[in-house]
C-alpha cells in the first residue's frame, strides 16, 4: 500500500534512538501518521509543525503504520520566526487539527482551509479556521436566521447550545446566557469583532472536542492574549 500526496506537518516526536513518528493531514487522504527513518532526521530544521510537504507513505498493509519519505515545499515556521504570535498561531492550528480530527478520513476542504490559515498566520485567519474546522466536522454555526422566529433580521445573539442565532427580540429575556453574534459573520461591512468571534469558536471547539478536564490548547489563550483579544 502507498500514496503520494501533498500534506502539512501537525506534529513530529521522536521514536526511539534514529527516528521519528509524523503526524500529517494531507490534501486527498485525510490526517495520517508515518514513521520516517534515520537519514531524513538529518533535515530536522523543517520537520516541525506547519512545513508543506510532499508525503510519500508506504506500508506492507493498509493497517499498519507504515513509512514516509518526506520532502519539504514550504518551512512556515522560518517565514514567522520572529513573529511569537504567528508562531503560536501556527502551533495551535496544527495541534487543534490533529487533536479533533479523524485519523485517514479524506478532508480536502480542511487541507485548504488549513493551508489558507498557516499562509496567513494570524488572529483573524485562526477564527476563520476554527470556524470552518467546526463546520466540516459536522457542529456548523448558523446564523442565517432566528432559531425561534425564523427572521433574518436583527440577529444579534448565538445560542451556546444549538449554535444557531437569535433575534434581539427574543434574546432580550436571556440575554446574559447567550454568546455575542459578531456582526461581520452577518455583514461583510461592518467592522470585524474578532474578540466575539474567539469567544464563540472557543465555546463550541471546548464543547464538542474538549469536555472538562480537557482544555483548549494552551497556545490559543496565550496569542489571544498577546494580540489583546482576550
Amino acid at each position: 500500500m502507498e500514496w503520494l500526496d501533498s500534506a502539512i506537518i501537525l506534529s513530529a516526536r521522536p521514536h526511539g534512538e534514529r527516528a521519528a513518528i509524523v503526524n500529517v493531514l494531507s490534501a486527498n487522504h485525510g490526517r495520517w501518521q508515518g514513521r520516517i527513518n534515520a537519514a531524513q532526521l538529518g533535515k530536522k530544521p523543517w520537520l516541525c509543525a506547519g512545513t508543506l510537504v510532499q508525503a510519500a507513505w508506504r506500508a506492507r498493509l493498509e493497517d499498519q503504520l507504515g513509512t514516509f519519505v518526506l520532502e519539504p515545499l514550504r518551512h512556515t515556521a522560518a517565514h514567522v520566526f520572529d513573529e511569537p504570535a504567528a508562531l503560536l498561531a501556527l502551533d495551535y492550528v496544527c495541534t487543534l487539527t490533529a487533536d479533533v480530527t479523524p485519523e485517514r478520513l479524506p478532508l480536502p476542504m480542511l487541507f485548504e482551509a488549513l493551508e489558507q490559515c498557516l499562509h496567513q498566520c494570524n488572529v483573524a485567519s485562526v477564527i476563520d479556521y476554527e470556524r470552518k474546522l467546526l463546520e466540516l466536522m459536522g457542529y456548523g454555526l448558523d446564523v442565517s436566521s432566528c432559531a425561534v422566529t425564523g427572521t433574518a433580521d436583527n440577529l444579534t445573539h448565538i445560542s451556546p447550545v444549538t449554535g444557531r442565532a437569535v433575534c434581539a427580540a427574543e434574546a432580550e429575556p436571556y440575554i446574559d446566557r447567550l454568546l455575542s453574534l459578531p456582526a461581520h459573520w452577518r455583514d461583510a461591512t461592518a467592522t470585524p469583532d474578532w474578540a466575539a468571534a474567539a469567544r464563540v469558536t472557543g465555546h463550541f471547539l471546548a464543547q464538542h472536542f474538549y469536555p472538562p478536564p480537557k482544555q483548549l490548547p494552551h497556545q490559543r489563550g496565550h496569542m489571544l492574549d498577546m494580540t489583546n483579544y482576550l
